[in-house]
């Protein structure tokens, strides 16, 4: 999305978000030569109908919160609130604070500015994805989409702390 609608961002926020995916496909490949002997547990989790009636609706009225309150604390906190505002609503939707960030630059936020509010968000819905993962499948399963994941969270905050270090303005 970046790269499609301001690809002078790119530059900030590709080496966290590659850095990130790489850390991903690292943990995939060790799961694939050392998982466990029997993760029997994996296969056994039981889903419900997502378009049930009352989930649509109750994921609804999660996401319009979600959003309705990350707007109010970007609009209230200036470009504090935009990082801020970006984590609350990156917990369901990376794709519009991306978008949104992008629109606010450089008018309102800083290149600096946005590509932390659009990190901030990809880390938010990282975490978000952990919490899921863990109600819907304990055990081996929880833990080890939380060790992936915090390992791609530390090293894609870790790549991008050197990124704003040494390329940002």
């Amino acid at each position: 999305i970046v790269a499609a609608l301001k690809v002078e961002l790119l530059v900030l926020v590709a080496p966290a978000l590659v850095a990130a995916a790489l850390t991903a496909l690292g943990f995939a490949v060790a799961w694939m030569i050392w998982q466990h002997a029997d993760r029997d547990e994996y296969r056994s989790v039981k889903f419900r109908n997502p378009f049930d009636l009352l989930s649509v609706v109750g994921f609804a009225v999660f996401l319009a919160v979600i959003i309705v309150l990350g707007r109010a604390v970007g609009e209230a906190f200036g470009a504090t609130g935009a990082v801020a505002g970006a984590i609350f609503v990156g917990l369901v939707d990376v794709d519009a604070v991306t978008v949104s960030m992008v629109r606010l630059t450089p008018d309102t936020l800083s290149r600096t500015q946005a590509v932390l509010a659009i990190l901030a968000a990809v880390a938010s819905d990282t975490v978000s994805k952990i919490a899921i993962g863990a109600a819907i499948g304990r055990g081996w399963f929880a833990a080890d989409l939380a060790v992936l994941a915090f390992g791609c969270l530390a090293v894609g905050g870790a790549a991008a702390w050197l990124t704003f270090a040494y390329l940002a303005p």
